[in-house]
């Protein structure tokens, strides 16, 4: 299987267009094989020189405060540039690590503490799997452009069935 990958500028951004094809086998309770793909930075610098994709990198496990969602969109804003330039070397993510600080996505897991509900409206901060939901990462670490990603629950929201995942990949 191949990705399917593709860049949409707008907003002030680009956007990850498409979805990567699955690397991991997925249930409700987490990610069962090891591996996913994704794009990661290996040092401070040039976006072309310093932007690598891996098949190989660890599938996140959500911690007891978090979601972890198969990626739909995610979005590459300007701050994503400074970071992988090194502008923000004091403030910016650890290397290596996962580009993107903007995610849209469905629920695949589920941390201990977050509340969960089979039934709900949407505006009410609880969470279940299969919600699609858009979430921003915090400075450290990020990790959107990836096939699945971890997001704290206090950064994420249900997305309205009217927006499609690329927009909704833009909101935060």
């Amino acid at each position: 299987m191949e990705a399917s990958v593709g860049l949409k500028s707008g907003m002030g951004g680009l956007y990850l267009v498409g979805v990567m094809m699955c690397v991991a086998l997925v249930k409700g309770d987490g990610i069962k094989k090891k591996n996913m793909k994704c794009v990661y930075v290996t040092k401070y610098g040039s976006i072309g020189d310093n932007i690598k994709v891996s098949k190989t990198w660890p599938c996140p496990q959500p911690k007891e405060d978090e979601l972890l969602i198969k990626v739909h969109a995610c979005g590459l804003a300007p701050g994503d540039v400074r970071n992988i330039r090194g502008d923000c070397d004091f403030f910016g993510p650890s290397l290596p690590y996962i580009v993107g600080g903007d995610v849209c996505g469905e629920i695949v897991a589920i941390g201990s503490k977050v509340d969960k509900t089979e039934e709900r409206p949407e505006s009410d901060g609880q969470f279940k799997v299969g919600d699609r939901i858009a979430a921003m990462f915090d400075f450290r670490p990020q990790g959107a452009i990836a096939e699945y990603a971890v997001v704290k629950k206090t950064n994420s929201a249900v997305v309205p069935r009217k927006l499609s995942s690329v927009q909704a990949s833009a909101i935060p």
